[in-house]
């Protein structure tokens, strides 16, 4: 079996396995991230490390990567987090995964903020949110494709 044969196959596998996008978990969406790291009043809870999969857009890619990291450090009981610039792999020449590097915190809400008590805003619908990607579409074949079913005025 050629590297090809076992690349497809892994990727049936992982369609039919339920590979999806990291969703934000409930604890993850109360971390606060920081823009720049806290000051000594904050207790470091570590090094979280947050990664993408191999399918989608860069950007879902960034997004699932400090999804990742925002839900470890809720499972961390950390309150905010401090996220690097995301670093990417690359594999023949398109980007495979998005890595985030985040250092959790517990830190005084008072002085840093805290999104514990916020409530998610609902989020927009829009003629993409009911519109998923299809297999090799890139991100404006779609947005093309989903304006005109929206409109109405798709070739049948």
């Amino acid at each position: 079996m050629n590297w090809k044969q076992c690349l497809s196959g892994l990727g049936v596998v992982c369609l039919m396995s339920g590979c999806a996008y990291t969703e934000l978990s409930k604890g993850g969406r109360k971390v606060t991230p920081l823009a720049a790291a806290p000051g000594a009043d904050c207790k470091n809870y570590g090094t979280l490390v947050g990664t993408s999969g191999a399918f989608g857009a860069q950007e879902e890619k960034i997004a699932e990567a400090m999804n990742d990291v925002l839900n470890k450090a809720a499972e961390k009981r950390a309150t905010h987090v401090f996220m690097q610039p995301p670093t990417f792999s690359a594999y023949q020449g398109t980007t495979a995964s998005a890595s985030v590097v985040a250092y959790a915190y517990n830190c005084p809400a008072d002085k840093y903020g805290s999104l514990a008590e916020a409530e998610p805003a609902p989020a927009e619908k829009s003629y993409l949110s009911e519109c998923p990607r299809q297999e090799g579409e890139s991100a404006r074949q779609r947005a093309l494709r989903c304006k005109q079913l929206a409109s109405g005025t798709a070739n049948e």
